[in-house]
This record gives C-alpha cells, structure tokens and sequence, in this order.
C-alpha cells in the first residue's frame, strides 16, 4: 500500500489511552477510507512512576513529553492526548491539529458500596492525587481524610473494592470511566455549575509536526471548534497562572455563538475560602490571560504554592 495511506498514531499504554486513541483511529478510517494505521504505545515518565504524585516530579509533561519526543524523532506521525495533560506550551514545531468535541467534563465520586459525598461516615478516606479535588472536597467536608492515590483508573478502582481499608470513595473524571465502561460505581457527581473542572478536562487533542502538512490536514476534520476555543481559554487561565496540570486551578469555559463564556475559581488550601471570574469575551486566550490576572490581583499566588494537598 502507498506509504502516504499508512501513518503511525502514538498513545501512552494505560488501558484509558489505548480505549482514546482506538476511538480516535476508528474516526480517522471513517474520514479516510483504507487508512491503515500502526498503533504505537509509549511509556511516558508518569507511567513509569505510578505512585509518584504529579506534584513531586517538579515539571510539566509527565504524561506528554515521551510523546512529544517520538513526534519531533519522527517515530510517529500523531501523538493522542488527554488535553488536560498537556503543558500550556510546547516545542516550536509541534501543533495541535485537532481538539475533539468535549466528552463530559466533569467529577464524579466512585465507590464500592453505593455511598454518596453525604453518607460517607466521618473521617472516610477518599483517593485522589488532585490538588484541585483534595481542596474541593475539604469544601464540602472538612472531616474527609484524602489519600494521594494515582495509577491506571481500572487499577484504581480495583484497589479500592480490594483493599477497602486504603479508601471509601474515588474522585476520576466521568469522561474517563465512560470512556473504559466502569459507571457502574459512579455514586455522587460534582456538578460544573458549582464545581469546576481541570482545564481542558474531558478533551483529546492530537498533536502534530506542523511542518507535516499532510498530517495536519489528514486529522484536521475531526477538530471541534468550540471546544478548541472552550479549552484554549481554560489553558490559557493556567498559563497566566504560570504553572501546569498540578495547579488547584478550576476553570469552564463554553462557547455560543462565537462568544466564550469563562468560569474559573482558585480554593484556599484548606478549601473554605474560594477566589473567583466570571465573564465573557470573543477571543478565547485574551479571556483566559484576564481571568489569569484578575485571580492574581485578588491574592490567589499564595495558594498556589505549595502545590501538594493539605
């Protein structure tokens, strides 16, 4: 078969990753007829310490450099990521080709007897290695003991109805379990109109050579507009704040019309205090870079660091 018929995807091996990027594959052959594509699994350096909270490696691109690197050696053709993992900045000659339309971005608590947030007994031990969820859930109940916990999401689960004296309860992003089919134990959500998500959360980008114009062309049809521009303004809120995926920043932009609407939120480390924007604007980073601003002028830096859950 013609080289140019033939392209190599590349995909961090977690169980989640590999479910993304064969839904984005089996996208690419339904726009491009006989399409042949060699999936390429890449170990990044948050998988080869999966115990390790993201704070404490102390840089950004955990879950993406790896893939970033085998883009630029030329080893593969796409990279598949999970938006939300993705630094604000990237080598000069990658691009994002394309956003996906947005899955469901929001929280939900999983556990393994049905309990929702409010019938969870005093002090129960809930798994999370999110500085932004440990401070929403001190919101919400400051009795809650958080344990860092991270990993593969399956594996997860599987610890916690395994070893149920590790935890009660598991915050995960919904889109991520819909994406593997575990909702089952799906107990309580954390809905976005009072709590905000990860910026860029429930989106799968695909990242290219921008100087392969075939490339960027062949999975440019599957690019969502609106949620590029939602998820631009969100990653932009984080760049002004100056840090990455292991910021407490929550932000949710939406899109009508061409208009964004921006809700984006700092909590206090021990979650009872909240710094907040809202507003609206047409041009995505612009917003995100005054929302940036505007929480930097109401004191939220020293909330920022350290970056580890209370």
């Amino acid at each position: 078969m013609d080289a140019k018929q033939r392209i190599r995807v590349g995909t961090r091996s977690s169980h989640l990753s590999r479910v993304q990027t064969s839904a984005v594959c089996w996208q690419l052959r339904a726009i491009v007829p006989g399409l042949e594509i060699d999936v390429v699994p890449v170990t990044t350096l948050g998988d080869c310490h999966p115990s390790k909270p993201v704070h404490a490696f102390g840089s950004t691109g955990i879950f993406t450099s790896e893939l970033e690197a085998a883009l630029l050696q030329l080893e593969i053709d796409v990279a598949v990521h999970s938006l939300k993992d993705l630094p604000t900045t990237m080598h000069e000659d990658l691009t994002l080709a394309a956003v996906l339309c947005r899955d469901d971005a929001k929280d939900v608590l999983v556990t393994p007897d049905g309990r929702n947030l409010h019938s969870l007994p005093p002090g129960a031990r809930l798994g999370t290695s999110s500085v932004r969820r440990t401070r929403m859930l001190h919101s919400l109940r400051s009795d809650f003991e958080v344990a860092p916990m991270r990993g593969n999401v399956d594996s997860r689960i599987r610890r916690m109805r395994e070893v149920p004296s590790e935890c009660r309860g598991l915050v995960l992003a919904a889109c991520g379990l819909t994406r593997i089919d575990q909702t089952d134990g799906i107990s309580d959500e954390f809905p976005l109109a009072t709590f905000l998500t990860a910026p860029g959360q429930g989106a799968i980008a695909l990242q290219v050579r921008g100087s392969d114009q075939r490339m960027v062309d062949l999975v440019q049809p599957l690019d969502h507009m609106p949620t590029r521009l939602a998820t631009r303004c969100e990653r932009a809120l984080l760049h002004g704040l100056g840090g990455g995926c292991a910021l407490p920043a929550a932000a949710y932009a939406t899109v009508t019309e061409g208009r964004i609407h921006l809700r984006a939120h700092v909590r206090s480390p021990d979650g009872q205090h909240l710094k907040a924007f809202e507003a609206s604007g047409v041009s995505a980073w612009q917003l995100g870079i005054r929302a940036a601003d505007a929480l930097l002028a109401q004191g939220v830096r020293r909330w920022l660091t350290p970056v580890h859950p209370v």
